[in-house]
């Protein structure tokens, strides 16, 4: 056998021992029904911090909280920019009032598993 033809054969051994490995796992366990629900409600803003400063260009970095119905969610950002400034600036919004939030549950076989506020709807 020539040098080329030990290497073909030495390569299909390889991909012949890895591909036996990648067979699909059998269970007899069922699989779980997993689905994911989406909701927008008004949460109540339990903290508004908002800073500006100019540096070479307009510089934001903000600061907001909001609760609902026992589910708290931070979001810290900053940004750089005169067309980046937060939107919610421009609704003159204060702590105790409400803003959109996202809601996302999680459902395994009909029953809900986890439920938490995915993100604020700016």
């Amino acid at each position: 056998m020539t040098y080329f033809n030990m290497k073909r054969v030495f390569i299909i051994l390889i991909c012949l021992f890895f591909l036996t490995g990648c067979k699909q796992y059998d269970s007899n366990e069922p699989v779980p029904d997993v689905q994911y629900t989406h909701e927008n409600v008004d949460a109540t803003i339990t903290k508004l911090d908002v800073r500006y400063w100019f540096a070479t260009c307009p510089r934001w970095h903000w600061v907001i909280s909001v609760k609902y119905d026992d589910m708290t969610y931070t979001d810290e950002q900053q940004a750089n920019g005169v067309f980046n400034r937060p939107s919610f600036i421009d609704y003159g919004l204060e702590e105790g009032d409400k803003i959109s939030v996202e809601i996302k549950s999680k459902y395994v076989n009909g029953k809900l598993e986890n439920k938490y506020i995915n993100q604020i709807n700016y």
